[in-house]
């Protein structure tokens, strides 16, 4: 968040300007945006396995 380096790769390609407090949070966002369809899916996928009784959970 404070900038590339002056030995970084976003530094040689010229990409200086991508720092501060509005790339953070647009890289903040984009994360969100990304982890939550997982996260979502393997809620569903435990609320799921939940339901469904296994061998031990059968009567004996």
């Amino acid at each position: 968040m404070t900038g590339p380096g002056s030995w970084s790769v976003d530094h040689a390609v010229g990409a200086d300007a991508m720092s501060g407090v509005p790339w953070a949070l647009a890289a903040a966002a984009v994360a969100v945006a990304v982890a939550a369809p997982a996260l979502l899916l393997r809620r569903r996928n435990l609320r799921a396995s939940a339901a469904v009784p296994g061998p031990s959970d059968g009567p004996s």
